[in-house]
C-alpha cells in the first residue's frame, strides 16, 4: 500500500487525531504500515523545534514518535541517494546533515519541494486491514484524485473536503460536516 492515500471517513469525524485527515502511506514491510497526515499544520515552524534554519511549516504526522521529526521531498537530487522512494514522484527521509547543508546554503531552493512532520501514523498490517474493513478509511491512489495529489503542496485548509468531493459521492454528504458532529 506504499504510495496510497488514506482518507478518513465519516466514521472518524469525531476522532481528535484522525478526523478529516488525509494520510500518505510512505513505507511498509510484512508487519507494518507507516504514513503521514498531510493536512494538519502545527502552530510552529521547524526552526522552533530543531536546529534546522529556514521558515518551514511543521505538520502533525501522527501520534507515533511525536518527539521525532520526519520529512518527505520531491526528489531533491543530493538527498535521493539516502532516501526511500515512495513512488515515482516522492521520497521519504534522507541524510539530515546534507539537508542542513542545503538549508544553510539556500533555504528558498526547498520551497514547495519538502514537507516536515512531527510524528507519524503507524499500523500493524492486520490493524490497518481491520480499520479499512470497518470503513474508517477510504483507500485510493494519487492518480484517482481528479485535480491531482501533491502531499507537499496540498492546501491543508479544505484538503479533506476537496478530495472527498472528488472521489466518492457517498462521502460527499459528509464534506461540510463540522469538525465534531456533536457540535451540530
Amino acid at each position: 500500500m506504499k504510495g496510497k492515500i488514506l482518507i478518513s471517513t465519516a466514521n472518524l469525524l469525531d476522532d481528535e487525531v484522525f478526523g478529516k485527515t488525509i494520510i500518505y502511506l510512505v513505507d511498509e514491510d510484512e508487519e507494518t504500515h507507516m504514513g503521514f497526515i498531510v493536512n494538519k499544520p502545527l502552530y510552529y515552524r521547524v526552526s522552533e523545534a530543531t536546529d534546522l534554519k529556514g521558515n518551514f511549516q511543521l505538520y502533525f504526522g501522527g501520534p507515533v514518535s511525536e518527539d521525532r521529526m520526519f520529512f518527505i521531498h520531491s526528489g531533491i537530487p543530493s538527498l535521493k541517494p539516502s532516501s526511500l522512494s515512495i513512488d515515482d514522484r516522492f521520497w521519504f527521509g534522507g541524510d539530515f546533515e546534507e539537508l542542513k547543508r542545503i538549508v544553510e546554503k539556500d533555504p528558498a531552493s526547498l520551497e514547495g519541494k519538502i514537507k516536515f512532520f512531527a510524528g507519524y501514523s503507524g499500523w500493524g498490517r492486520e490493524q490497518l486491514r481491520e480499520e479499512i474493513r470497518k470503513n474508517f478509511w477510504y483507500v485510493t491512489s494519487p492518480e484517482k484524485i481528479k485535480q491531482g495529489f501533491d502531499p507537499i503542496n496540498i492546501n491543508p485548509g479544505k484538503a479533506w473536503e476537496n478530495i472527498v468531493s472528488q472521489i466518492d459521492d457517498k462521502m460527499f454528504f459528509w464534506k461540510n460536516s463540522p469538525e465534531s458532529p456533536q457540535w451540530n
